[in-house]
């Protein structure tokens, strides 16, 4: 690996990794409005198809 293929993998690892932290911390928003909702006492799940929808989920 060349000096100038070495340096191109770590800036694209370096983006990879910023946009999955930058996914992580919604991922980890969503659940923590969800916790709260909870606590509140006004978070409901609704049944959609086979699947559990969130409406607080961000994807």
């Amino acid at each position: 690996m060349t000096k100038g293929n070495k340096l191109k993998t770590m800036i694209n690892y370096f983006i990879v990794m910023r946009s999955v932290n930058a996914n992580l911390f919604e991922i980890n928003q969503a659940k923590s409005r969800i916790n709260v909702a909870k606590k509140a006492g006004s978070y409901k799940q609704k049944q959609k198809g086979n699947r559990m929808w969130n409406p607080f989920c961000l994807s």
